[in-house]
Order: C-alpha cells, then structure tokens, then sequence
C-alpha cells in the first residue's frame, strides 16, 4: 500500500471552495484500458486525467506531478495549485519490488499517478459502457441557475436551425435521468448542441440536408463580424450566400469542424469569407452527394 503525505493550504477557504466546484463537475474515470495478467479492466492515467483537468482548470486549479526515486522506492508526489497562489501539496511512494530496471520503474510511476488523483478527486472507475450514464450523471450535477436568461434567445433560435423544440429537447433530457437543462451552465448546452449535429443522440433528429438552393451571394460587407453572430443573424448571413444553417452545420460536424453556432467571432468571419471566397461550392457539391446517396 502506497505512503501518503499531505500538507493543506494555508488560506483554505478559497482553495478548498474552488475545489468543491471543481469535483462537483468531474467525471467518472472509464475503464479504457485491460490487464492481461488478472484478466480485468482499469482505467488508465489518461482516463484519470481526463476526468479531471478540465473541471479543474474551469475553476482556476492546475494538476502538477513530480516523480522521485531513492533506494529502491518511487515517489510521485502531487501538486493542485489555486490561481492564488494557494496550493495542496500530498506525496505517495511505492517500492518498486523485484524488478528494478527502466519499465518497472515507468509502471510504478503510473501506477502511483493514477492512484494518488483517483483517491484525491474520490474517482470511481467506470465500465465503458458505462460512459453515456457517467456523462448524464456529470451534466446533471453541473447548473448554473443565472446563464439560462441569457442563453435562451440564443439556445432556442439554434435549436429551431436544427429543426427541434427546446420542449423535445427538454424532454429527451429527462429520459436520459439528466437534470433541466436550463439550469445547466453555458458551456454544457453549447456541448449539447455540438453532440446533436455530429449524431451523437439518436434520440433527437439530426439536422436534416436539404438541396442546394441557388441564390446571388449577398456582399461581404452587408456581413457583420464584427461580434459573435446568434443561430438566427447566422441563418439570415448563409441564406443570403443561397446556404442554410443547418446544411452548413452538417457539412462541419462531417467535416471534423466546430459548428457554426459555437464558434468564436474570428473563426465565424473566416468561415464566411471561405464560403464567399469559393467554399459555397464546396458545401453544395458535398450537399447534393448527401441528397444523392
């Protein structure tokens, strides 16, 4: 069993309120990865990391490991620092037994690393098919009462693009055992959104490609890019170039490129100007196959 030594913070406070909200909005670590000798699954460092890098860095925490070795024992120790400065330090060591060549001590390593921040952040390894529920779970707990107000015209009008109702939305939601949606954060409905056009919710429709309909392109400078264009200033911008959004969102999703909706103002102006620099024919050649097939 693994030695484990911590030091808290001294501000505690602060640190340990960004870490609540941090591991609020965690994952669970999936099982990706199998043991040949005992015949299970495990979940490996990348699983691990995965499950918590990002809910930490959303909450202004870094994860740092360090590796040392002496006397025949590794130790891994690990650091979450706090963007005040702040920071928890706590070390684990494990002697490396039999073996002391370069891939005992590289197993040990990982082995230390992926159990000193599954018994810290309190991850429970999951099956892989598991994964859907462990991602319904993770959305679920994770709301922010005050965005929706402001995410609503937007959500709804991109929702309307792809041909749903925020009312089946929200009701695919509950059949998934997912909380309200509108009570999710910002980020996890533009998630949600992102997930509906590349196919990933069979439950709902994915956006429909209708026929190309040629019409003039309307002049680059009737175009404002000058903020983030909402779902209906994007529709009313490709219907002018003889577009609709919902083709140019599925031309993206299967193109491996950010829907039009979430992305930043620069990436929509470049898109733009691509579509008006010759990538409307593009988008209608790729259009008509689909239509075709």
């Amino acid at each position: 069993m693994p030695d484990v030594i911590m030091k808290a913070p001294s501000d505690r406070a602060a640190f340990y309120a960004s870490l609540a909200k941090a591991q609020g909005e965690m994952g669970s670590a999936i099982k990706d990865s199998k043991n040949p000798h005992f015949r299970s699954d495990y979940a490996s460092l990348a699983s691990v990391l995965a499950a918590v890098l990002p809910a930490l860095n959303r909450h202004g925490l870094a994860l740092v490991q360090t590796i040392d070795l002496e006397g025949g024992v590794v130790t891994v120790g690990t650091m979450v620092v706090h963007n005040t400065g702040e920071q928890l330090t706590f070390s684990s060591s494990c002697p490396l037994g039999g073996r002391k060549d370069v891939q005992a001590f590289g197993s040990t390593v990982t082995y230390l690393r992926r159990y000193s921040v599954m018994a810290f952040f309190a991850l429970a390894p999951v099956d892989d098919d598991g994964n859907d529920a462990a991602r319904g779970e993770n959305l679920a707990r994770r709301t922010d009462h005050g965005s929706w107000a402001k995410d609503k015209p937007e959500f709804e009008g991109a929702l309307e693009s792809l041909g749903l109702s925020l009312d089946a939305v929200v009701e695919y939601c509950g059949r998934q055992k997912w909380s309200d949606l509108r009570l999710w954060g910002h980020d996890d409905r533009a998630q949600l959104l992102a997930d509906i056009i590349s196919g990933q919710h069979p439950g709902l429709h994915r956006p429909a490609v209708t026929p190309p309909v040629r019409r003039a392109a309307e002049p680059a400078s009737s175009i404002s890019t000058r903020t983030v264009l909402t779902a209906k200033e994007l529709s009313k911008a490709l219907g002018g170039m003889g577009l609709d959004l919902g083709t140019v969102a599925a031309w993206c999703a299967a193109h491996d490129r950010t829907t039009p909706i979430l992305m930043a103002e620069p990436q929509q102006e470049k898109m733009l100007s691509w579509l008006e620099d010759g990538g409307i024919a593009t988008v209608n050649k790729w259009a008509a196959a689909q239509v075709d097939g």
